[in-house]
């Protein structure tokens, strides 16, 4: 998101939570239409305005995962299960990110805890 824009959203007095919610939609845009650096852009800038939002964290590591940066996507999905620890996709996206990353035994206890969680 350019620069002048977050000064115009700040200026036109949208909230913080608005402004996290504005940055995470316009990055979800991003991705769909297959512009990873944008939207990797605009969920950072999603997170920077609010740090406990779990679905800009997930998809932020989704996107990292997919263009190969692994141990960053590892990160960010750790962050957002420390915020919804019972949410099993993001235990399996986690797991995925692992797997990938050659760390087996870790990314089975994701595996395993997610489908735990999808039996409760």
């Amino acid at each position: 998101m350019p620069n002048e824009e977050i000064a115009s959203r700040r200026s036109s007095g949208l909230g913080t939570l608005a402004l996290a919610e504005s940055s995470y939609r316009s990055g979800v845009r991003f991705e769909e239409g297959g512009l990873s650096k944008e939207a990797i852009s605009d969920y950072k800038q999603a997170i920077a305005y609010k740090p406990d939002y779990p679905d800009a964290l997930n998809r932020l590591g989704l996107i990292l995962t997919r263009t190969g940066q692994l141990n960053d996507a590892i990160a960010y999905f750790k962050k957002a299960l420390a915020l919804v620890p019972t949410n099993a996709v993001i235990h399996r996206n986690l797991g995925t990110a692992l797997q990938m990353a050659g760390r087996t035994e870790e990314a089975e206890r994701e595996f395993a805890a997610a489908e735990q969680l999808d039996h409760q």
